[in-house]
C-alpha cells in the first residue's frame, strides 16, 4: 500500500473521528437541561434557553422593540412576561393578582388631579388583556400643570423606575398630570404609586382625583383617592383605579409574574453619596449565588486594599469602597457574564465601622440590566441602618426586608 493511500485513510479516520466527536459531545450536552449542569466543552445558548455544543450556533438575541415582538415563550425575555392563558408576550409587570381583564373603559387620556402638589412615582396603563400600554410605548407622552426645578420630566411617571425620585409638581393649589396613549385604547386599569422616599409627606396624593377622558372634555370613568394621615399614606404605596366600576383599591405590591431575566447588577447611590459596601449576593432561582466572583466595576476606588472584587469575593469583612470625596452618583456594577434568571439580591453593609459609615449601605437602589447593558428595572431604596438588605424580584416596591440593627 503506497504512502499516499495510507495517508488518505489516516485523514479520513481522523475526519470521522471529529465529526464523531462533536457528534457525541452536542448529544452529551443536550442532555444537561439547566445553565449550572452546562459545563466545558458545551455552551449555554442564553436565547435558546438550552446547553449545546462547542461547535453550534448560539441563537441570536431577540431584538428589543417591544414585547409583542416576541412571539414564542423562549424569546419572551424581561422586562416582558409569557402570559401563558393568551400565548401573548407582554409587560414583566402586573398588579397583584395578575391575570386579563374584561371589564375596561375605552379612552385616550389618563390625569390625576389635586389641589396640592402631587409627587408620584409611576402611572402604569393596563388594557383589556393584562398588557402593561404606558411602557415602552412611543405613542405615549405626558403633560403635568407644573414641574418642581430639579425633580426631572413628566417622563419619569413611567420610565420604570419605580421606586426612584417621583415625579414632583409645583407648590400650586390645581396640579394636574396626565398620560397621553395617542389614540383611544380599552383601559382595565391604572396603578398609581406613590412615592417611597420621603414618608412625612406621602399623604401628597391624598383627594387626588384620577380620570379616563376620551377627549379633553369627555370623562368616562373617576375616583377619587384617599388616604387619612401620613401612616395610613404609608401603608397604601400603590392605588390601583378599576375604571368600569369607578373604584379604587390598595394592594401591598406589584407582583412580578417570574424572575427578571438581566446580565448586570447595579449598586447605585443616587444622594450624591460614596459607596461602602461589605458584600453583594445575587440569586438564581435556585438559591444559588451567581455573583461571586464575578467581574466588578466601580465608579471610582478609595483605595487599593478597597478595590471592586472585595464586592463578591464571598467574604462580608471586606469592603468595597468608591472614593469618599466623590460628588456622585457613584456606582458599583457586577457583570454575570450571561443573562441569567434572578430572584432575589441580597446586600451587606461594612462591618469594619459602625454609626454613620456603616449607613452607606442605606443609600442604595439596585438597577438590572440586559445583555446590551440597557436599563431594565430598579428596586424601592433601601432604608434604616441594618447589617443588611434583601431585595425579592416578587414584589415592587414593597419589597426591602432587613436584619436587626
Amino acid at each position: 500500500m503506497s504512502v499516499a493511500i495510507i495517508g488518505i485513510i489516516a485523514l479520513v479516520v481522523a475526519t470521522l473521528g471529529i465529526a464523531l466527536y462533536f457528534l457525541l459531545n452536542t448529544k452529551a450536552c443536550k442532555k444537561h437541561k439547566t445553565q449550572d449542569e452546562c459545563k466545558e466543552p458545551c455552551k449555554w445558548d442564553t436565547y435558546g434557553d438550552k446547553c449545546i455544543g462547542e461547535k453550534d450556533t448560539l441563537t441570536a438575541a431577540p431584538t428589543p422593540t417591544g414585547c409583542s415582538t416576541y412571539t414564542t415563550q423562549d424569546t419572551c425575555v424581561s422586562p416582558c412576561t409569557w402570559n401563558s392563558s393568551t400565548s401573548v408576550c407582554g409587560s414583566s409587570i402586573t398588579p397583584s393578582g395578575g391575570g386579563g381583564s374584561t371589564d375596561y373603559v375605552e379612552g385616550r387620556y389618563v390625569r390625576l388631579e389635586s389641589p396640592n402638589e402631587m409627587r408620584i412615582n409611576e402611572i402604569l396603563v393596563y388594557d383589556e388583556k393584562g398588557d402593561l400600554i404606558s411602557h415602552n410605548n412611543p405613542d405615549v407622552t405626558s403633560s403635568a400643570s407644573s414641574t418642581q426645578p430639579g425633580w426631572g420630566p413628566t417622563s419619569k411617571l413611567y420610565d420604570f423606575e419605580i421606586a426612584d425620585y417621583p415625579f414632583h409638581t409645583g407648590f400650586g393649589t390645581s396640579e394636574f398630570v396626565q398620560l397621553d396613549m395617542g389614540k383611544v385604547v380599552k383601559i382595565s386599569k391604572v396603578v398609581i404609586v406613590n412615592q417611597s422616599y420621603h414618608r412625612e409627606v406621602m399623604p401628597k396624593i391624598d383627594v387626588n382625583v384620577i380620570k379616563i377622558m376620551g377627549g379633553t372634555d369627555n370623562v368616562v370613568a373617576q375616583a377619587t383617592i384617599d388616604v387619612d394621615d401620613e401612616n395610613d399614606a404609608a401603608s397604601k404605596p400603590i392605588f390601583v383605579f378599576k375604571p368600569k366600576n369607578q373604584t379604587i383599591v390598595q394592594p401591598s405590591t406589584i407582583a412580578v409574574d417570574k424572575p427578571i431575566k438581566a446580565r448586570y447588577v447595579k449598586i447605585r447611590s443616587k444622594n450624591g453619596k460614596f459607596l461602602v459596601l461589605g458584600e453583594v449576593e445575587v440569586y438564581n432561582t435556585r438559591g444559588e449565588n451567581i455573583a461571586l466572583n464575578k467581574p466588578v466595576t466601580m465608579s471610582s476606588t478609595q483605595h487599593q486594599n478597597w478595590g471592586a472584587q472585595r464586592l463578591v469575593d464571598g467574604d462580608n469583612d471586606t469592603e468595597a469602597h468608591t472614593l469618599a470625596t466623590d460628588t456622585g452618583p457613584d456606582w458599583m456594577l457586577v457583570d454575570l457574564g450571561t443573562i441569567h434568571s434572578i430572584s432575589g439580591v441580597r446586600i451587606y453593609a461594612r462591618t469594619a465601622h459602625e454609626g454613620t459609615y456603616k449607613s452607606h449601605a442605606n443609600r442604595i437602589w439596585v438597577e438590572f440590566a440586559d445583555y446590551d447593558n440597557n436599563f431594565i428595572i430598579s428596586t424601592t431604596r433601601t432604608d434604616g441602618d441594618h447589617t443588611w438588605y434583601d431585595f425579592k424580584l416578587k414584589d415592587i416596591p414593597s419589597n426591602w426586608t432587613t436584619s436587626s440593627q
